[in-house]
C-alpha cells in the first residue's frame, strides 16, 4: 500500500476488523518511512456464478449451484472429502 503522506509503498498494518456494515474491511495502516497512519478499507464484490454448457442447441448460462462442479473437481483430483471436512 501506498503512503498517501510521503509515497512510500511498505507500511504496517496496526488494527484490522470489520466496519460495521460488515461488507468490508477496515484496515489501520502505518507508514515504515514516516510514521504516518491512515486507513483503508478493502471490500469485497460478490459475483454470481456464471459457466457455460455446449449443448446442441446453442449456449446455455446457469446462475444455478456449483455442487456438479465440485464433485467434478473431486473426481478429478480423485478426492473422496468434500472442502473442510478435516478442518476443526
Amino acid at each position: 500500500m501506498k503512503c498517501p503522506f510521503c509515497g512510500f509503498e511498505n507500511d504496517k498494518v496496526v488494527d484490522s476488523r470489520e466496519s460495521k456494515e460488515a461488507d468490508s474491511i477496515r484496515r489501520r495502516r502505518e507508514c515504515l518511512k514516516c510514521g504516518k497512519r491512515f486507513t483503508t478499507y478493502d471490500a469485497s464484490t460478490k459475483f454470481p456464478t456464471w459457466w457455460s454448457e455446449r449443448r446442441p442447441p446453442g449456449e446455455i448460462r446457469s446462475p444455478e449451484g456449483t455442487e456438479w462442479l465440485a464433485a467434478g473437481v473431486r473426481e478429478a483430483t480423485g478426492s473422496d472429502q468434500q472442502a473442510g471436512a478435516d478442518c476443526k
